[in-house]
């Protein structure tokens, strides 16, 4: 890694880096949930997606690039609300990826620590975020981070998918 690593929002020029990025984001998923999308599938649909959820949550898209080479991503949302029963306004992190070449060198942390200013910079009071239970490793991750438990998705597999 370079000295001219930088952690700045997306530009129309980064846009087919990212959907490398993402597909090999949604690949190393499908290593933890075999049934899911192949990343090269969906890569630009769910760009899409995380866009439209940028814009209407008040989110950025935010890259660490060295040099040339986009080295990772997180996507923050700052105006999310709960349900009716948990109305309490919060950001959200969609995704943190940083490519494997590029790991063990501090890169989410700073994209984390640009994630979370941005969302103090748009005024959210608090930061939430989705992990795979099966994803150990980003499970502690977060935790050194400081997050918490808040609530637990399951789930049960029917019919022959089962």
């Amino acid at each position: 890694m370079s000295d001219a690593l930088t952690i700045r929002p997306l530009t129309d020029a980064d846009l087919p880096a990212l959907r490398t990025r993402i597909a090999e984001h949604q690949d190393y998923h499908r290593a933890l949930e075999p049934h899911w999308p192949a990343g090269t599938d969906i890569a630009a649909d769910y760009l899409a997606y995380l866009q439209a959820e940028c814009a209407e949550y008040d989110g950025q898209i935010l890259v660490a690039a060295d040099g040339p080479v986009l080295a990772g991503f997180v996507c923050v949302t700052a105006h999310r609300k709960g349900a009716p029963d948990d109305p309490a306004p919060h950001a959200f992190v969609h995704d943190l990826f940083v490519a494997p070449e590029c790991r063990r060198r501090g890169l989410a942390t700073r994209l984390m620590n640009a994630a979370e200013a941005f969302a103090v910079s748009q005024g959210a009071a608090e930061m939430r975020l989705a992990v795979l239970d099966r994803n150990r490793d980003a499970r502690a991750y977060y935790d050194q981070l400081g997050f918490r438990g808040y609530a637990r998705v399951l789930r049960k597999r029917l019919g022959a998918g089962g």
